[in-house]
């Protein structure tokens, strides 16, 4: 009993999820993080390749 309620209560916040989702690309507003342009891209890749380690890499630049 207690998953049937657990199961229909997922399924309601999936909808409000999407529903919000929905109402704000209808408004304009993308969702998700900034994508990274191709020079960063680059320069994040030589210094990995040079050894500084992932970590550090994504503190300095403030990525995950």
């Amino acid at each position: 009993m207690f998953g049937m309620l657990a199961e229909f209560e997922r399924d309601i916040i999936q909808q409000r999820t999407k529903a919000g989702l929905g109402s704000s690309r209808k408004r304009g507003r993308i969702g998700g993080r900034p994508p990274i342009d191709e020079k960063t891209k680059k320069r994040l890749k030589a210094l990995f390749e040079v050894g500084e380690s992932a970590k550090d890499i994504a503190k300095e630049y403030g990525i995950g």
